[in-house]
């Protein structure tokens, strides 16, 4: 078996393997990669010529192994004189290859040349398919541009203390920052889908994101007080209590609420009904639940009544009584922000980790003389409270500060000074409690008159009386705030994120790559057999008009007075011939032709 003989077909067999490989090292490279264009040719046009220039190699090789199948069959043993050219049909492309499909009785192997050509048919197909562009959000760091803040400490707020000159004033007065009672107020009066709107960042694109970060914030919670509710009837409430008969509901801080018996729901008949009562206070030991913050801003126990669901002709004291305590204190979130189609989205978890330093809000020096006298009188957990006193706030007061313990040992310190503390606290004493902020309660929501008139007292008690929901009224109030501390912090450290860019990247779908490998492992092992089963017999002589002319004189008489294709065919498939290279005593280069049939003459 000579070797250069099939040099052409051999080189043609590793250039197609070559443009596979090539072809497969670019999708691998550029596989989820954003699409490119160099000097205007994409990726896509460079695998369609390495597909094409594949393809080529192989169909060259096929047709021409294919080619050598007629000599080697008709070297071996008398076949019909029409499949020879049926072969050599199939040589010259896929309806060739079909009709040898169809028509060749024996030789089963040269059949595998006819299905790779018609196979090859798909590769331009399967080449579009190879290659799909894909839309995809990715983000990529942008320090310049996005940002979102955090707040380290807080101190706005406005306090004005007694000075030394003026030792006749022991009051001071305060005014939190005008955006905080913004926030407070929006807290109440918007969802919280909103409130987390306010939060101030800036992103380039409608779509970012930023790690975890933490932040100086404040909380929000709500607990049910259902089971500590006591009821009492007048005759237990003592002798200013029984000029009628009444019903009082009741929590240990003190707050009531009450209603004459038999008063309808929907029918005052000219009383007094009270449908809700609050009491607001920033003193843990005056709260049902709140008694272990160190860190509270504000409490209000609630009682509201409902209709009763099941009997709608129910009278009070048969009516629904909802007992909730609510509360907001300073804390230290954990921030997972991102922004999508340009809408704020923060999952917030508390810092439970987090503590008040005990070591924080200190008195540093005392005038005048009568905030002396009223400090030397507090208790210890007076001393710790954060709630303003128009006497005892006019003593002057470290930070209060909140530490979270971390990894590396030394906790990070979250600070408030005292004029936030203090205007704050001073802002929901004056708008979270009604005229008399010492009475319990010191709120209401109540009918009065025939023609019901609504009062109530504080104004924000019509945002209680109206949700229903108080826990997440009470978050959004704390969102609210939040907001206003990382937007007005002194310390107000931006967070750089991502920003999200729709990306066009190139998506391979490598299925559609077994047609490449199909079609090159059956040519190479078609080539293979092809040397070898034309080893000894057969002539390498392949798709040689020259050879098959120079048979022409031995063969011809076949068709002697024929002109017509269909009836050359016709006879080609009755005469079986035998192209012999080695036969008895005839030298190898003696090619012959043996007929086993008889043509009429």
């Amino acid at each position: 078996m000579k070797l250069r003989l099939w040099a052409v077909q051999i080189l043609a067999v590793l250039g197609a393997g070559l443009c596979l490989l090539a072809m497969t090292i670019l999708l691998v490279k550029f596989n989820h990669q954003p699409i490119f264009s160099w000097n205007g040719v994409t990726l896509n046009a460079i695998v369609s010529v390495l597909s094409t220039a594949s393809k080529g190699c192989l169909l060259l090789t096929v047709e021409e192994a294919t080619s050598q199948w007629k000599w080697i069959l008709f070297a071996r043993r008398p076949r019909p004189l029409v499949d020879f050219d049926k072969i050599d049909e199939a040589s010259r492309g896929p309806l060739g290859s079909l009709t040898l499909l169809w028509r060749l009785k024996r030789g089963s192997f040269v059949r595998l040349g006819a299905v790779i050509v018609i196979l090859a048919l798909a590769v331009d197909p399967f080449a579009q398919q190879l290659i799909q562009l894909r839309q995809e959000l990715r983000f990529v760091d942008d320090p310049n541009s996005n940002t979102l803040y955090r707040a380290e400490r807080y101190s706005r707020g406005n306090e004005v203390v007694p000075s030394q000159n003026d030792p006749d004033s022991s009051y001071s007065s305060l005014n939190a920052d005008f955006a905080m009672q913004s926030a407070i107020l929006y807290g109440l009066s918007q969802p919280i889908s909103n409130v987390v709107q306010q939060s101030q960042y800036t992103c380039p694109s409608s779509n970012c994101s930023w790690e975890a970060f933490d932040s100086l914030a404040v909380c929000g919670a709500c607990n049910n007080q259902a089971s500590h509710v006591e009821r009492l009837h007048s005759d237990e409430l003592g002798e200013a209590r029984r000029f009628n008969d009444v019903t009082t509901f009741q929590l240990p801080n003190g707050l009531t609420i009450d209603n004459l018996d038999n008063l309808n729901y929907t029918i005052a008949l000219g009383l007094e009904s009270v449908w809700m009562t609050t009491f607001g206070t920033s003193n843990p030991n005056d709260t049902n639940s709140f008694g272990d913050s160190d860190s509270l801003i504000w409490s209000m126990s609630i009682f509201k009544i409902h209709p009763n669901a099941s009997n709608a002709s129910a009278v009070w004291p048969d009516f629904a009584v909802e007992a909730t305590e609510c509360g907001i204190y300073y804390c230290v979130n954990s921030y997972k922000s991102s922004v999508q189609n340009a809408v704020l989205y923060e999952e917030t978890t508390r810092r439970t980790s987090a503590f008040r330093n005990p070591e924080s809000w200190q008195f540093l020096y005392v005038y005048p003389n009568e905030a002396i006298s009223s400090i030397s009188d507090m208790t210890e957990a007076q001393n710790a409270s954060i709630a303003f006193d128009n006497i005892t706030s006019a003593a002057n007061r470290s930070d209060l500060q909140l530490l979270v313990p971390s990894s590396s040992g030394k906790p990070t310190a979250y600070n408030l000074s005292q004029s936030a503390v203090h205007s704050i606290s001073a802002y929901f004493q004056s708008t979270f409690t009604g005229k008399h902020q010492e009475i319990n309660p010191n709120g209401y929501y109540k009918q009065m008159g025939q023609v019901p008139t609504v009062l109530y007292e504080p104004s924000i008690n019509q945002a209680l009386w109206e949700t229903d929901n108080l826990t997440a009224l009470f978050e959004g109030l704390a969102v609210s705030m939040s907001n206003a501390i990382r937007s007005g912090a002194d310390i107000r450290t931006p967070q750089q994120g991502k920003t999200g860019i729709m990306i066009t990247y190139y998506e391979v779908e490598w299925p559609w790559i077994s047609l490449y490998i199909t079609l090159y492992v059956a040519s190479v092992a078609f080539l293979i057999v092809t040397m070898y089963q034309g080893r000894e017999k057969a002539p390498v002589w392949k798709g040689s008009s020259l050879a098959a002319l120079s048979f022409g004189a031995r063969v011809g008489g076949i068709f002697q007075g024929m002109v017509d294709v269909d009836e050359m065919e016709h006879e080609a498939g009755a005469e079986e011939v035998k192209l012999m290279l080695e036969y008895d005593d005839i030298p190898l280069d003696d090619l012959q032709v043996v007929s086993t049939a008889t043509t009429a003459t």
